[in-house]
């Protein structure tokens, strides 16, 4: 079984929905610390032909906590929400597909959750829903309750319960994980390397690595699962 893990990221960028459709099973890693200024609850989008920076607004955040014992700011959220999907109205007014994507951005962001691992996890799986590709999701709190110290000991340990004979990790993992670390545990460890993808944001110059938002926007779903295969494994 070929595996993937990461930490769950609303909405994130083309290389993630890469890396889910690269494997067997992905399995949601939200049994390590919240990062703060990361991606889980933030991304960019174009606005006004630049990249705009949103943020779910979350209560209590810490590095301290797990990103599964992170919650969302019930009180700040729903004000949130009616502006960011106002933005999205007047940033992709023009767009081919913005009513597809409005509707599937409404159906995630009235998921009934009140942590912000869940509401992520459901921006993945309802867009990969979207694409008609099945996947199987898994996440690790509903897998162990307890793991090893070390990034590397954690990632072999949850690819055992998966049984894993591959682990696949995006490029920047090389800095990180060591394949002769993985085979001795007799899994195959593969880097995912995306290939440079453009296409047309309105009339002007190309802004890379923005939301899965901004593909879903401009591109039909043959041409989305297409760019989903243009990676290489090294």
């Amino acid at each position: 079984m070929k595996v993937a893990i990461m930490q769950p990221y609303f909405m994130p960028y083309l290389g993630y929905f890469q890396l889910v459709n690269a494997v067997d099973t992905f399995l949601f890693f939200d049994q390590v610390h919240f990062i703060k200024k990361g991606w889980i609850n933030r991304n960019r989008i174009l606005v006004q032909q630049q990249d705009f920076l949103f943020t779910i607004p979350l209560v209590n955040v810490s590095q301290n906590k797990l990103i599964k014992d992170t919650f969302i700011d019930e009180n700040a959220y729903p004000q949130w929400k009616t502006k960011f999907l106002k933005t999205i109205i007047q940033a992709y007014k023009n767009a081919p597909y913005l009513d597809t994507i409005f509707s599937l951005l409404e159906t995630i962001l009235n998921n009934k959750t009140e942590r912000i691992s869940e509401l992520a996890m459901y921006s993945v799986q309802q867009t990969f829903e979207l694409l008609s590709i099945k996947k199987e999701f898994k996440t690790a709190s509903t897998i162990v309750s307890t793991l090893p110290s070390g990034k590397v000991e954690k990632i072999l340990y949850l690819c055992k319960q998966l049984n894993a004979f591959e682990y696949i990790n995006p490029i920047k993992g090389q800095t990180l994980y060591q394949k002769e670390k993985f085979l001795e545990a007799q899994i195959n460890l593969q880097f995912l390397k995306s290939k440079p993808i453009q296409y047309p944001q309105f009339n002007h110059e190309f802004i890379s690595d923005l939301s899965m938002i901004d593909v879903l926007m401009f591109n039909t779903q043959e041409t989305i699962t297409e760019y989903l295969k243009a990676y290489e494994l090294v």
